[in-house]
């Protein structure tokens, strides 16, 4: 099967072709065998972003994160929707039969999975674990009344681990897993008290294999806590123009292949779904090989980060328009191949 991978995915690389988007897929994951692709969300700053996201990508999945949690409740127990509003409307597919011709591949868009991540948080509420813990409760719980049924997924942190300058009375990463334990467990009582459909993502760590944070978080209750297993994974893309990259059977950063990664996943949470919820582009080929490699160790999501503008992965390896703001052709091609080789 790997070969059929292979050649389709080359296949789309020669030719840039469209894909036929498979019926839309609920929480509970995409088909056996079959991984669901997904990408930033859309900002709701600029819609020619609808294009490039939804015409070329047709995500499963969008995992937002450019709304802040401090830029939604700007002085405590106040919230301004405004931002939050905008994001959901660019990302909710809607009357999109009414785009011109060169937006026609937006036709066979249907509504994706929406992940919200919660990051960065107010400065009032970073004093101490309590108070943030009730305050991010407190902040969910809004959300979802706010806008009720929009969000499937709530991923309830972003990249703790060496996060003492910003996660409360923490001084090392066991203190911080404990603490991100703690908190998946309140967070997941609070949104289940709003809507017991919503499933909790998490930890989000910024290393995909870290054994250490892992077995304090699962002893504190926090995998306990989770529906879906998160974490991040750049070794195909630096995050800096022409950093070197690497395969995800390549051991780099300290941290080993795809498939032990996932591996220490599964081994801690019990075998729930794993999701990379932010994954570098790197190369055509790597992502060919990291769909492959994916499929193979069971990986349940991706969602490549795909930050529009200037500092986009795409733009640092040469794949975007800047005048157009769309991709250029092997852009394109990229992001296809990307599809044809997670849902073949």
């Amino acid at each position: 099967m790997k070969n059929a991978y292979r050649l389709a995915a080359t296949i789309a690389l020669s030719i840039g072709c469209a894909m036929v988007r498979p019926p839309a897929r609920s929480v509970a994951g995409p088909a056996p065998g079959q991984i669901l692709v997904g990408c930033d969300s859309a900002s709701g700053k600029d819609s020619s972003e609808l294009q490039p996201i939804y015409g070329v990508i047709k995500p499963d999945l969008v995992r937002s994160q450019g709304v802040w949690w401090k830029t939604l409740e700007p002085t405590s127990g106040a919230y301004n929707w405004t931002a939050f509003d905008s994001m959901l409307a660019q990302n909710t597919v809607t009357n999109f039969a009414n785009f011109g011709a060169d937006h026609a591949l937006l036709t066979n868009a249907t509504q994706p999975i929406i992940m919200f991540n919660v990051i960065l948080p107010p400065a009032f509420y970073t004093n101490s674990q309590s108070t943030y813990i009730a305050g991010e409760c407190a902040f969910v719980q809004a959300l979802l009344r706010h806008a009720p049924h929009s969000i499937q997924i709530v991923e309830f942190i972003n990249e703790p681990s060496g996060g003492e300058n910003w996660v409360p009375q923490c001084t090392n990463d066991q203190q911080i897993a404990v603490f991100t334990a703690q908190l998946a467990m309140a967070v997941r009582k609070a949104i289940q008290a709003i809507d017991s459909t919503v499933k909790i993502a998490g930890p989000s760590l910024s290393n995909p294999y870290d054994d250490g944070f892992f077995s304090v978080f699962a002893a504190n209750g926090g995998f306990g806590a989770c529906d879906i297993v998160t974490f991040h994974d750049y070794r195909m893309s630096g995050t800096y123009s022409n950093a070197p990259t690497f395969t995800p059977y390549q051991v780099e950063q300290s941290f080993p292949d795809l498939a032990a990664c996932a591996a220490e996943c599964k081994k801690w949470a019990g075998g729930k779904p794993v999701c990379v919820s932010e994954l570098g582009l790197g190369t055509p080929e790597n992502t060919i090989a990291y769909c492959i490699a994916a499929k193979d160790c069971g990986i349940w999501a991706l969602c490549p980060t795909y930050f529009l503008g200037t500092a986009t992965n795409l733009w640092e390896c040469g794949y975007w328009d800047s005048r157009k703001n769309t991709p250029k052709p092997n852009g394109r091609a990229f992001l296809t191949t990307m599809r044809v080789v997670a849902t073949w």
